[in-house]
């Protein structure tokens, strides 16, 4: 509970609170030379990321077009919510509001850094990037899947 105090919104909250974007100079992740932008949910750091070019990772243009589409998946995730006032749909709509910032910054995050009450809880790191092919068939779902339905509302 208190690792998640800061990144989570106060149960029953039901203004939206938009992500503060603030650029935080530059750094190097692995090979890859990137700009740090601080993630705010008021006044609170809830994560960092460290943006590399899209020219700079092999198969950049093809992560473009994936990050465009996540971001429009998400928009319509967000609005398939019927009751978006509560703690889960508060959160959503920020981390959707993030993820189009992310989209503005016009690069990769090759390094996420996320807070929970001021202490680092997660860190991701990009190593590296490949163009190649997947046969469909590691695509399918596995023998005996089926699919069910979530209420979230």
């Amino acid at each position: 509970e208190k690792m998640m105090k800061g990144r989570m919104p106060v149960a029953g909250e039901s203004q939206t609170v938009e992500p503060i974007i603030k650029k935080a100079g530059s750094g190097k992740v692995n090979s890859y030379s990137c700009t740090n932008y601080d993630v705010y949910r008021g006044d609170v750091k809830t994560s960092q990321h460290c943006v590399a070019s899209w020219e700079s990772l092999e198969g950049g243009a093809e992560m473009k077009t994936v990050m465009v589409e996540m971001s429009q998946f998400m928009d319509q995730l967000n609005k398939s919510f019927k009751n978006n006032k509560g703690m889960f749909g508060q959160q959503m709509k920020f981390e959707n509001n993030v993820f189009k910032q992310i989209e503005k910054m016009n690069g990769f995050p090759v390094q996420t850094i996320d807070y929970g009450n001021g202490v680092v809880i997660s860190e991701s790191e990009l190593v590296s990037s490949k163009k190649t092919t997947v046969n469909a068939s590691a695509l399918e779902p596995p023998a005996g899947y089926k699919q069910q339905r979530m209420d979230l509302n």
